[in-house]
């Protein structure tokens, strides 16, 4: 297995990692911040490649920051005992854990000790619940899916929902083929040949030409056309991702009934931010994309229809309530302790048996 190799070049470049620019480190001293610094580049420089139908996702066997490893399937995974069950764990960039150095400070990590299972991580950066939904199918196909699973989402689906996009044309994997294509990511640029750019870049785009033909959705999704992200939410779009959504949720459980959905917090969530926290929720493009208020709106529309339909979740928006330390990168990618608080949260709900219908806000 390879780890990442970072390149002394770097040293002459100024640090931007898309959405996390260095400005959103200054409450660190110096030497954490070098540290953390470091982590995120190494992310970023990981290989990705297109897989149809589920978009971009990490090339196998992959070493990176202190312990971490993609394995040769592409995915992430934590082994307890060799006797224990193993449940799948499906998320975005969030579950995957994105800035998160070390195994043990994951989500699922701590998830999976409290349930006292192996856990699968089956998440990726950059998608969706309708790009969730697409590799569930694949590996329920295939045998390969876990009879217990976990679905922990919402933030992105907000995301698109409030810049008036399409669950299937999804913003955020629409932002990653752009990086791809156009060799905006200078990282990946200097660490990987111009060749390996070329390629992944024409493949890229063949495939996603007949994803959309092929997708596994193509039943349900109704092809809206392109909104522009405007100061107001889209009734339009609202409703048919909500009806996506509740599609999807529909079909997982027909292929695995004993999966449990839960809705992920964000900064926007906690009751005392810190003057840093605080800055980050003034950023005007936040307000502006509406993000705030549709999540709330979005996440109380999926609570009615979870009681409704009788499904297990579990609403973690309450999982650092009270808490006055950082705990978030930006608006939605906590940091290492509230990681760990969030699994936790998690999992003495679905551990202890807890009636999720009652974990309201």
């Amino acid at each position: 297995m390879r780890r990442t190799n970072l390149s002394l070049k770097f040293k002459a470049k100024k640090f931007s990692y898309g959405e996390m620019e260095s400005d959103l480190f200054s409450s660190l001293d110096t030497n954490a911040y070098r540290k953390t610094e470091r982590y995120f580049i190494e992310q970023y420089l990981l290989k990705m490649s297109y897989r149809t139908p589920m978009g971009y996702g990490y090339l196998p066997s992959q070493r990176f920051n202190i312990d971490r490893e993609i394995d040769e399937d592409g995915f992430q995974s934590h082994r307890f005992d060799d006797t224990a069950e193993w449940c799948g764990f499906f998320s975005g960039s969030t579950g995957w854990g994105w800035g998160i150095p070390q195994k043990s400070q994951m989500i699922d990590y701590a998830l999976a000790k409290r349930m006292g299972v192996n856990m699968r991580n089956y998440a990726n950066v950059g998608v969706n619940l309708y790009k969730i939904y697409t590799l569930f199918e694949q590996l329920s196909i295939a045998g390969k899916l876990p009879k217990k699973n976990i679905v922990y989402f919402g933030i992105n689906e907000g995301y698109d929902t409030a810049n008036n996009r399409s669950l299937f044309t999804s913003m955020r994997d629409a932002r990653i083929a752009k990086k791809i294509r156009h060799f905006e990511n200078y990282y990946r640029n200097i660490a990987h040949d111009t060749g390996y750019l070329c390629y992944e870049a024409a493949r890229s785009v063949a495939l996603r030409v007949l994803d959309v033909k092929n997708a596994f959705g193509k039943g349900f999704v109704e092809r809206m056309p392109a909104q522009k992200a405007t100061k107001t939410l889209d009734e339009a779009v609202y409703r048919e991702n909500f009806r996506i959504i509740t599609e999807i949720v529909r079909r997982m459980r027909q292929r695995s009934p004993e999966t449990i959905f839960v809705l992920e917090p964000s900064l926007f969530d906690k009751e005392h931010p810190t003057p840093y926290e605080r800055k980050l929720l003034e950023k005007k493009r936040w307000s502006d994309n509406l993000l705030e208020t549709t999540l709330t709106r979005l996440y109380d529309d999926l609570s009615l229809f979870f009681e409704k339909e009788g499904v297990v979740y579990v609403d973690a928006r309450r999982s650092l309530d009270g808490v006055r330390e950082p705990l978030y990168f930006d608006y939605c990618h906590p940091y290492t302790e509230a990681s760990k608080m969030i699994g936790r949260f998690v999992g003495e709900r679905i551990g202890g048996g807890m009636d999720y219908a009652e974990e309201k806000r």
